[in-house]
């Protein structure tokens, strides 16, 4: 039924419930997981760095959220080894928003998405919208949207 299931990993709660659910799906369908993190370079240039900066400030802003979208893709994929589940990893930069929608979703031949509810990003989530809401709309696969009931209480 679901041979490849992407999940987007950002670090938040509902990322690794969301995370623990598509693994729970890969080993009821025998599928692969894509975990991808993608780096919103996006933001960057809105709040102006790129058009105030060089490049080589540009390359120092990006370095570090490189650096962390590739510790919450390992931590992940480690989850993923110790379940003893088929994964593949990737780190990208660009609109996590149209990435984990479209982009990615029909460059892999992804079968269902899995996402959690809400990631880490609160300011972009008030300004422009969560990229939950956003792949919600406009995805063109299957999408399965998971929730922390508890967190949902408080």
């Amino acid at each position: 039924m679901y041979n490849k299931i992407l999940v987007p990993v950002d670090g938040s709660h509902n990322a690794n419930l969301a995370l623990d659910h598509a693994l729970t799906l890969a080993e009821k369908f025998d599928s692969e997981v894509m975990i991808i993190s993608a780096i919103d370079t996006r933001r960057i240039s809105q709040y102006g760095f790129i058009e105030a900066h060089t490049n080589v400030l540009m390359d120092q802003i990006v370095e570090p959220m490189h650096e962390s979208a590739k510790r919450h893709v390992e931590a992940a994929a480690d989850v993923a080894k110790q379940r003893g589940i088929k994964y593949t990893t990737l780190v990208v930069k660009g609109d996590p928003k149209t990435l984990i929608a479209n982009d990615l979703s029909d460059e892999y031949d992804i079968d269902l998405i899995v996402m959690g509810k809400s990631g880490v990003d609160a300011i972009t989530r008030i300004t422009i919208g969560s990229t939950t809401a956003y792949v919600a709309r406009h995805a063109t696969h299957n999408l399965l949207i998971i929730s922390d009931d508890d967190a949902d209480e408080n």
